[in-house]
């Protein structure tokens, strides 16, 4: 394992082969947060197919403010190999969460903090994560959707212009 972060009082870990990781892992490095708990180590591991484990040492506290332990908390960076949808209300409509080839983001497991701790990485990973903003499309046909309130349901977007 190699340390990539010398300059640190922590290190980050690399396990595995960096060329073949589906982000630049020494910028990734970089950006892990740090402090609020997540005062020790990282490590990162690249996969057989290019995505990565993160794994952070947490240190827990008690109702009290005092240290209490450790727990280990652990996340992922994947590359999506199929679209990733959810089908809407009206029959043939989906949002697309992820498109193919999109990298997303996973936590796992954490307890009492994982939401925080998602929203740690979410925010400090930006530039590696793919931002997708809400789209929604009529799954046939491929157009763009809209909410109608008048209607209630989704319905193929007007294309500005009459076209």
């Amino acid at each position: 394992m190699e340390n990539m972060t010398p300059k640190y009082h922590y290190h980050v870990w690399l396990d595995g082969d960096h060329d073949r990781a589906i982000v630049n892992v020494r910028e990734l490095a970089e950006k892990l947060p740090h402090g609020s708990g997540i005062d020790g180590d990282w490590t990162i591991v690249v996969r057989r197919n290019g995505d990565l484990g993160l794994f952070a040492e947490y240190h827990r506290m008690n109702d009290g403010g005092y240290y209490a332990g450790w727990m280990r908390l652990r996340a992922s960076l994947k590359k999506l190999k199929a679209d990733a949808v959810h089908p809407l209300g009206t029959p043939g409509f989906v949002q697309i969460l992820n498109r193919k080839g999109d990298i997303v983001l996973t936590t796992l497991g954490g307890g009492g903090v994982a939401d925080w701790f998602h929203e740690c990485l979410a925010e400090d990973l930006k530039g590696f994560v793919t931002q997708r903003k809400n789209e929604c499309v009529h799954q046939a046909t491929g157009q763009r959707a809209e909410y109608s309130r008048e209607l209630q349901g989704w319905v193929v977007a007007e294309v500005a212009g009459g076209q």
